[in-house]
């Protein structure tokens, strides 16, 4: 693990704990966070999200109406919120609200400073706990690894400044539950981070796959999803996963029509690709994955079955 200290004003480059979730949400993608380094605008949040953003505010703030005594940091500068919030911490008095945590390290080969701005910091016997407002309603064992990353990334920091880890690491979940979030040392975080920091000083633009799933979420889809349907990336298919695409890619298949010269069912159901963290076959998925290659290369629809639908003068369609 790099060596992190304590760090005063900066002109560092900086990352901050937030950062997990542009490089991973709506999905893991490299190629966003270097067009965000390169100032490439992107489409505003649509209405969905911004309710989803009222929400998460709208519980944030129950939750902080529990603590009306709470010593609230959020409207200063962060170098000044970092010396109120060592205050504070060194009194074990109040619960912080947006207090700030900062250090500095060396990533990628370059100086950074890394901030964190936790919603919650509460005192306990001796230290402080930290927690954070989420809509989410699991944390750990592969859910939200965005939340956890962040998470981790506090506890760093809180312990890089105050020479012991944080009482706990909480999560307070989006249906009021308190989620504890084990402190592993920060070392995964600054994994990460280093990732990120790489691909936002990448030189050239990085490559990374397309699919529906991945990308529909993303503010940068109706510039990267055209270029796609342009070079017919093997990547527009349904049912292909961003795990099959990139081993398909990595066989040198990256286009619909490569897919279609090699392989037939048979060949492309025996096609192993990462599954979570395992490996699996294509297996009984593989003619409908190549039905949908095919009606992508021609233009034409390709019956699979005839639709059993009863004769009836009205009907209801709604999808799930």
């Amino acid at each position: 693990m790099p060596t992190v200290t304590e760090s005063p004003e900066s002109t560092l480059p900086r990352l901050v704990a937030t950062d997990f979730w542009g490089y991973l949400r709506p999905s893991r993608c490299p190629l966003r966070v270097w067009l965000r380094a390169q100032c490439v605008q992107e489409a505003a949040p649509g209405p969905f999200a911004e309710v989803l953003m009222r929400l998460g505010n709208e519980h944030e703030r129950r939750h902080l109406a529990r603590f009306p005594k709470a010593l609230d940091l959020g409207p200063l500068p962060i170098e000044e919120r970092a010396e109120r919030t060592r205050e504070a911490i060194a009194a074990n008095e109040r619960v912080v609200y947006q207090g700030a945590l900062r250090a500095e390290t060396t990533l990628a080969g370059t100086e950074v400073e890394v901030v964190g701005v936790p919603d919650f910091m509460l005192p306990a016997r001796r230290g402080y706990a930290i927690r954070d407002s989420k809509l989410a309603r699991r944390v750990g064992g592969g859910a939200h690894q965005e939340i956890d990353l962040q998470l981790q990334t506090y506890g760093l920091l809180y312990e890089r400044t105050f020479g012991e880890p944080p009482v706990a690491l909480q999560v307070h979940a989006g249906d009021g539950a308190i989620l504890d979030v084990p402190y592993e040392g920060g070392a995964e975080a600054l994994a990460q981070l280093e990732e990120i920091l790489t691909f936002r000083l990448a030189a050239e633009r990085p490559k990374t796959t397309v699919g529906w799933g991945k990308c529909s979420g993303c503010g940068y889809f109706e510039r990267c999803w055209p270029e796609a349907v342009e070079r017919r990336s093997v990547g527009l298919l349904p049912w292909v996963g961003q795990g099959l695409v990139g081993e398909l890619e990595s066989r040198g298949v990256e286009t619909i029509d490569a897919l279609l010269e090699r392989f037939d069912a048979e060949s492309l159901a025996e096609v192993e690709h990462p599954w979570g963290k395992k490996r699996k076959q294509v297996g009984e998925g593989a003619a409908r994955i190549l039905a949908s290659a095919q009606a992508l290369a021609t233009g034409e629809p390709i019956v699979l079955q005839p639709p059993a639908i009863p004769e009836h003068p009205n009907y209801v369609m709604f999808d799930l």
